[in-house]
Parts: structure tokens; C-alpha cells; sequence
């Protein structure tokens, strides 16, 4: 899934996700963009608004 993202979204060099052994269900997703204008259009695309809608909750109360 994270090959797809990166070939599909302008802008994006590198995605990267890591876990902690102590707890593996907390991931971190790090996302490198060529620009800060690439990033910005990002947040902006469908895909994302539908990431963020539905995962936030989530996010802020895991």
C-alpha cells in the first residue's frame, strides 16, 4: 500500500512508517514532499480529506 501512495501523489519522495516494540499498535507515518507546495496540495486531494476524516478520531483518542 505504501509503494501505491508514493508512485500516486505528486510531490512525495518518501513515505516511511515505523512502530515501537513496546507497543506496535501505535504507528507513525512519515511523509517527505519535494516542496512545501506539493505538501499543502496534498492536504487539499480527496484521498486525504477521506484519510483524515476518518482516521482522526482515532488519532486523537486510540
Amino acid at each position: 500500500m505504501i509503494l501505491v501512495l508514493q508512485r500516486s501523489t505528486n510531490g512525495l519522495i518518501r513515505i516511511l512508517s515505523s512502530s515501537q516494540k513496546e507497543n506496535p499498535l501505535q504507528i507513525k507515518i512519515i511523509e517527505i514532499y519535494t516542496n512545501q507546495k506539493t505538501y499543502k496540495s496534498h492536504l487539499h486531494t480527496p484521498h486525504f480529506q477521506h484519510y483524515k476524516t476518518t482516521t482522526l478520531k482515532k488519532c486523537l483518542n486510540p
